[in-house]
């Protein structure tokens, strides 16, 4: 008891001492308790005045200055180690002077986090600055963590939440799987056409069918056609080729023919004998 002592045994500490006996030095000296800032407490512990903060109250809380008030945080959030005011809690910047995006009651559009400089940290499958614009085909979301898959899990989203597609997709949110419906780029078509935005094939002419997996229908019949013909034209060609050796063989049958009758009659008549008239044959004839 430095300063005195009360009838009832407490005691009137001096200025800069607390505690029970006076024994425990305000935080700041006592030559300069709580920074002149503030109030000191029993245990030398400082209740900061309106805008100051830190152990010692020595420390001004940042936009307290420039308020007639010396409310800190331009009254948009709190300083630290001061006050709490729940309900201004959604403001950034060193003097609570940035509002994040989105507003105070719908921050980052309630689809990420506002940092320290004002700006979003968007949840996945959002896009924008305030994280207002969600992606087109959004798969496996949790409010609290976004969405695990975007565009389908099919592509890629933008910031204006629009889909690029991988190359076996189509639509604007890449709902469309190409023929035949692998996913895969070396698949698009079996390679015979080209996959639309619709997602459907157009075959190359020489193909048909849903994924071009079928020759085309005139193909197969120009083909039939010219078999036919090339049949048919064999078919003559051998007719003429037999048609002209049976005619070579009569022919040649006729020839072995006569030349068989030729030599016949060569031979009769190299075997011919001229007949010698006798005397009365001859008188009998007058000669």
């Amino acid at each position: 008891c430095l300063a005195g002592c009360m009838q009832d045994g407490t005691c009137v500490c001096s200025y800069g001492w607390t505690g029970s006996a006076c024994n425990v030095e305000c935080k700041g000296g006592a030559s300069n308790p709580c920074s002149n800032h503030g109030i000191c407490r029993t245990d030398g512990m400082c209740i900061c005045d309106r805008g100051w903060t830190g152990a010692d109250c020595s420390i001004e809380c940042a936009g307290a200055a420039e308020n007639p008030n010396h409310w800190p945080c331009h009254l948009h959030g709190n300083c630290e180690g001061w006050f709490i005011n729940p309900q201004t809690q959604f403001q950034y910047g060193l003097a609570c002077e940035i509002e994040c995006p989105g507003g105070a009651h719908s921050i980052c559009s309630r689809h990420g986090v506002c940092d320290d400089v004002g700006e979003c940290s968007c949840f996945k499958g959002f896009r924008n600055k305030s994280c207002e614009v969600a992606c087109l085909g959004q798969r496996d979301c949790n409010p609290a963590t976004g969405c695990e898959g975007v565009c389908n899990y099919a592509g890629s989203c933008q910031e204006d939440g629009s889909c690029i597609c991988e190359a076996a997709f189509r639509g604007s949110a890449c709902e469309l799987v190409c023929p035949p419906f692998t996913g895969l780029a070396s698949d698009i078509c079996n390679l015979r056409g080209v996959c639309n935005a619709e997602g459907v094939c157009n075959c190359y002419v020489w193909y048909q069918g849903v994924a071009c997996e079928q020759i085309a229908s005139w193909v197969i019949a120009v083909v039939v056609l010219f078999t036919l013909a090339l049949i048919a034209v064999s078919v003559h060609l051998i007719r003429r080729w037999l048609h002209n050796r049976m005619r070579a063989r009569r022919r040649a049958r006729r020839e072995r023919r006569k030349v068989r009758r030729t030599e016949a009659a060569v031979n009769r008549m190299k075997g011919y004998k001229v007949p010698i008239p006798d005397d009365m044959s001859m008188q009998a004839k007058g000669i």
